[in-house]
């Protein structure tokens, strides 16, 4: 089953974008249907640099492979990887 697209919703977006705003994708959807549904709305497109900030990513991050991390270091490394990537 797909869902489609609201009326207009391509447009909007790009009209947002275009406009300076910046938009996040949050989405708990495999990463590659995050993807698809966010180049088909205009939300990215082939310019630009996808970054996925999954468990893996938060995995890799930590100094200490032998450790297990908790949510809260996940939040906070998550947090970091923002940071870097807005500057």
């Amino acid at each position: 089953i797909e869902d489609a697209l609201q009326e207009g919703v391509p447009e909007t977006v790009k009209m947002v974008r275009d406009a300076g705003i910046r938009l996040w994708v949050l989405t708990g959807d495999k990463v590659q249907t995050a993807i698809n549904i966010s180049l088909s709305c205009n939300l990215l497109d082939s310019s630009m640099t996808i970054l996925k900030l999954t468990d893996d990513f938060l995995e890799n991050q930590n100094q200490d492979d032998s450790m297990v991390i908790s949510e809260a270091e996940k939040k906070t490394l998550l947090m970091t990887a923002l940071r870097n990537t807005l500057r």
